[in-house]
């Protein structure tokens, strides 16, 4: 198997860590007899990929047959690994990389919610600003942006959404100085001045505030109500040749998103912390992306991505949703777990 980058970390195995979190909800007898289904799954040190954290921790995966691998990588190496066939599951941020491959024909499809920005909730993906000109009161409507330096990550769903905000506001791109900065020099940039604004994510967020570097300005919901962050995709491992390990993942991560959207319990945090390394006290204070109890995704901001995706030449095609959405699986574990919360 390909080794993939770890980030200083290592690959975990959730059956190893079965029932070390006290705090979480525990899961029913494991059913009787036979091996586990194998199942690889790709994951980065952050707060939203919390759900998969819990269900490992609180032995779900084991209590529905299944012996999961959590494999930590860069966020958009997923895809290429869910390709060529290094994980079964890829957990990803809204993707130019998955959409072109399904554009492709390639045998890819997202089957959950990992996380969207939720109309009127908190912002874990926003426009920070350095703190003078948040003490100095410089920044006020988005024309306010016109010759600022705003670190933005070419071809995201960041992207984006900064692209709609400039938009709907009538302020030409031409206007804002937009540089690309990885997400480790961005600290640095803002304290230094060298950049004004940073469209950045949690954990960072927090951790940038705590620091005094500045505040959120303004966040992702507020400019794109509900727009699909993230995602859980599969391939054909399970698509096609295991299908039943593909639904009984998916119940058992819905179990753990149901586990998630009890809020910043003692089990909840403690399983964040064990994942990636955080500070408990930045996970308490972080914005925690909201996730749909049922699973399902927003279609119609995935398709509104794609449309400006290919406006950019990002995008070769636009990909119609019952291509890159199967519903199926959720629906199948939504049965099982009586529909909602």
């Amino acid at each position: 198997m390909k080794r993939w980058p770890l980030l200083g970390g290592v690959a975990l195995t959730a059956a190893s860590l079965a029932g070390a979190a006290g705090g979480c909800r525990r899961a029913t007898p494991s059913p009787a007899g036979g091996e586990r289904d194998r199942v690889r799954v790709s994951y980065a040190p952050f707060v939203s990929y919390a759900p998969l954290f819990i269900a490992a921790d609180a032995g779900l995966f084991r209590a529905h047959g299944l012996d999961v691998e959590l494999v930590r990588m860069p966020v958009y190496d997923s895809t290429a690994a869910l390709l060529h066939g290094d994980v079964d599951v890829a957990s990803n941020y809204l993707s130019i990389g998955a959409l072109n491959a399904i554009a492709k024909g390639e045998r890819l499809r997202i089957v959950a919610d990992k996380g969207y920005e939720a109309t009127g909730g908190c912002a874990a993906n926003a426009l920070f600003a350095r703190r003078a000109l948040v003490t100095g009161g410089q920044l006020s409507g988005v024309a306010s942006l016109r010759g600022r330096r705003v670190a933005v990550q070419s071809g995201t769903v960041e992207e984006f959404w900064f692209d709609r905000m400039l938009e709907r506001a009538g302020v030409p791109r031409a206007d804002v100085n937009v540089v690309t900065l990885l997400s480790e020099g961005r600290a640095a940039a803002l304290g230094t001045g060298a950049v004004d604004l940073v469209a950045w994510s949690e954990p960072f967020l927090s951790q940038a505030a705590a620091e005094g570097l500045g505040a959120v300005w303004k966040g992702a919901g507020e400019v794109i109500p509900d727009l699909q962050w993230a995602y859980v995709l599969y391939g054909r491992s399970l698509l096609d040749a295991r299908p039943d390990v593909g639904r009984r993942f998916t119940l058992a991560y819905l179990e753990g998103v149901r586990t998630y959207l009890e809020g910043k319990t003692e089990g909840n945090v403690a399983s964040i912390v064990r994942h990636t390394g955080l500070d408990p006290d930045v996970v308490r204070r972080g914005c925690w992306l909201a996730v749909r109890p049922d699973g399902r995704i927003d279609t119609a901001s995935v398709l509104d991505f794609e449309r400006w995706a290919k406006l950019k030449g990002y995008l070769d095609a636009i990909v119609p949703e019952e291509r890159f959405w199967d519903p199926s699986f959720v629906a199948w574990a939504s049965l099982r777990l009586g529909g909602g919360r």
